[in-house]
């Protein structure tokens, strides 16, 4: 039986989120580099402006150092907020045509405030208030990656979709190796590479 047009596109959406995913999960890596690269330099200035005895270089330097963090750390930000709203269209629409897709509505919401919360942390690290944000942050992301995982194999059962399933196993190691210190950074991979999966397998 043929598939209804809302259902065609609830499934298109959740691949376009899947790539949007995918591309901020990349684009992180990059930032990640870039904003060492820019702290290392405010630092240099900073150092450089103490021992030249200008109090006002230094400030300046670390100013300029923590906005350029934040503008280029909104790139990610902005991949994750159209992830969501592919996302938690594509989700609630299946939903409410009867398919199984498990709290994965309610993980996309949890990852999305945990984005912002993370953000709003490292924009406000100088303060005690800064680290406490990140840390909840990070918790909810955690959470709702689990939540949507799990939505995403509930798909992948729903349609018989493979490639949706072994994408879904993909997301659920890596966010668990994600927990584990020293092998973060191969949840991570594990990460990106299940929302690639999950874009091939909704196409």
């Amino acid at each position: 039986m043929a598939q209804p047009n809302s259902e065609i596109n609830a499934i298109e959406n959740l691949r376009k989120g899947a790539l949007y995913f995918a591309i901020g999960a990349v684009s992180l890596i990059i930032v990640a580099i870039l904003e060492v690269i820019i702290v290392l330099s405010a630092l240099f200035g900073a150092i450089t402006g103490a021992i030249s005895g200008s109090p006002s270089s230094v400030a300046a330097s670390l100013g300029a150092g923590l906005i350029a963090v934040i503008v280029v750390g909104l790139i990610p930000v902005i991949l994750v907020i159209l992830w969501y709203l592919k996302t938690k269209d594509g989700f609630n629409t299946l939903k409410g045509l009867g398919r199984d897709v498990g709290s994965g509505p309610m993980g996309t919401t949890l990852i999305l405030i945990g984005v912002i919360l993370e953000f709003i942390g490292i924009a406000t690290v100088l303060y005690g208030i800064g680290i406490a944000l990140s840390i909840i942050g990070e918790l909810l992301m955690i959470v709702g990656g689990f939540l949507v995982t799990g939505g995403y194999k509930s798909l992948g059962e729903v349609y018989n979709n493979s490639t949706v399933k072994t994408g879904s196993t993909l997301l659920l190691v890596g966010l668990i190796l994600a927990l584990i210190p020293y092998l973060s950074i191969v949840g991570y991979i594990l990460v990106t590479a299940g929302f690639f999966m999950l874009y091939s397998g909704f196409g």
